[in-house]
């Protein structure tokens, strides 16, 4: 229910809608609600606090005799695993929520946990390593052994303390090394592996002693492949503050819903990339040999051809002559429009260098220009989407937000002397569309045009245009 205050305007600083949830239940992400205009609109729910459903936990110096007061303690009702039969001291606990998460451990050692883990819905579904490296550099060694024998063809991604650095800047010091360890790196290399954008704190730990004897270092992190960053976008890891503890916590935030949250046009252009999944099980299920299914196809029509020379009088063969028939067109018709369809496709991935190096780069880019969270010059850190663009805003208003002048104004007479838009002609450019204007428009493109970046061609939003329609409008009136 939105109130008077909300509703007529009167309070925009301080407008409330109340929702009630409860605590084993997925937090939503934001709310739908239907302006005075008859539009949808969504706004974003900021929340104080907000559960986490997967918990991993380092260096717990938790022996087996004790795990049963931790579990009942912290994680009364998760589930509960720990790597303690390959370190009897406790170094690896991990904890879910069954409620949203199924969890399957594939591998354990001193070092690490390697686990798939899935969410309820099947909407989330990733290999997840958990790592506490030792700190003898001859144990690292096997543990980046173990890691690149793990590596998965899927999405992956690997978190906690790797106890080395990448690079000479995530350490300072005086009197230890700053160099990056090459097993580490070649381990990173050959794995394909990159940081998660993060926010926060950028080192990770310290040695909490002073002066010449101060260490800071980026030893924690979260690392994922390029398939689990293409598949998950919506990401971001936040470092937070050490307390009293040598390392920081860190949290990774992975919001599905924001796919459809935004502007009608990303939330339209974020449907059809998820839909590609859809279609790509359709693809295996009917279509994945449409030239073995051809083959077959022309060989029984030309089987029951045969047979039907020897007994020209047969009616059951001639029925079966015409299904044969009218399958094999039907097959043939799918195996050419494929191969004309995949013919378009690799001009659009080949041509132009349009490579996969290319395209990683671009999507590089954009995730790290993505901004999630912004410290404002109060100092307070924000994450909801609307005020990090206020933040922006109010900061470049300081900058630019000043009137100019003595500056002369525009002699109105002097353009009147040219030809001007008149007035029938300016209330037909600022008509509104319509539907049937916007569904012309996309039946007028021909099928077998080659289809846009995302591979969908004219045929797609033809072909379901009663269920799309609408959408599509909506995201094209949202600029035009």
């Amino acid at each position: 229910m939105v109130n008077s205050l909300t509703k007529e305007r009167d309070g925009l600083t301080c407008p409330r809608i109340l929702i009630e949830v409860t605590m084993d239940q997925q937090f939503p992400g934001f709310i739908d609600f239907e302006n005075e205009h008859g539009f949808n609109v969504q706004v974003g729910v900021k929340y104080e606090w907000k559960p986490v459903n997967f918990v991993g936990l380092l260096e717990t110096r938790v022996k087996a005799p004790k795990l049963g007061n931790l579990y009942s303690n912290v994680f009364a009702g998760w589930c509960f695993s720990s790597n303690i039969a390959w370190y009897a001291g406790g170094k690896i606990v991990i904890a879910w929520n069954p409620l949203r998460f199924i969890v399957d451990i594939i591998r354990c050692t001193s070092q690490l946990m390697h686990l798939r883990i899935v969410t309820v819905d099947g909407i989330f579904d990733s290999y997840l390593t958990v790592i506490y490296a030792s700190n003898s550099q001859n144990e690292r060694r096997d543990l980046w052994r173990d890691v690149c024998e793990l590596a998965p063809n899927g999405k992956w991604c690997l978190m906690g303390d790797f106890n080395e650095i990448l690079s000479k800047e995530e350490r300072i010091a005086h009197r230890v090394k700053s160099y990056p360890n090459d097993d580490f790196l070649n381990c990173v290399n050959e794995c394909h592996l990159e940081d998660v954008k993060f926010s926060g704190n950028f080192f990770t730990w310290s040695n909490k002693k002073h002066g010449e004897d101060q260490i800071y270092s980026k030893i924690d992190r979260i690392l994922t492949n390029q398939t689990w960053l293409n598949a998950y976008e919506n990401v971001e890891a936040t470092f937070l503050s050490e307390g009293l503890f040598d390392h920081c916590p860190r949290i990774l935030t992975l919001d599905l819903e924001t796919a459809y949250r935004g502007s009608k046009m990303f939330q339209v252009v974020s449907r059809m990339k998820l839909f590609k999944r859809v279609l790509k099980d359709i693809n295996k299920e009917g279509y994945m040999d449409l030239q073995a299914a051809t083959t077959t196809a022309k060989a029984n029509l030309d089987n029951i051809q045969t047979r039907l020379q020897q007994s020209p009088l047969n009616f059951e063969l001639h029925n079966e002559e015409k299904e044969a028939r009218e399958r094999y067109v039907k097959v043939q018709q799918d195996y050419v429009s494929f191969l004309k369809q995949k013919a378009k496709m690799a001009w659009i991935h080949d041509g132009d260098n349009n490579t996969t190096l290319f395209h990683a780069s671009i999507k590089q880019r954009l995730r790290q220009n993505r901004i999630f969270s912004i410290e404002q010059q109060n100092g307070e850190r924000v994450n909801d989407p609307f005020l990090v663009q206020e933040a922006f805003l109010s900061y470049y208003k300081s900058l630019l937000g000043t009137k100019m002048e003595n500056r002369k104004s525009v002699v109105k007479g002097i353009l009147r002397r040219d030809p001007m838009v008149s007035q029938e002609h300016s209330e037909l450019l600022m008509r509104k569309i319509t539907l049937n204007e916007v569904k012309k428009a996309v039946f007028d493109i021909p099928g077998s045009k080659s289809p846009g970046p995302n591979g969908y061609s004219s045929y797609f939003f033809q072909d379901i245009w009663e269920t799309i329609g609408d959408t599509i409008f909506q995201a094209v009136s949202s600029f035009l």
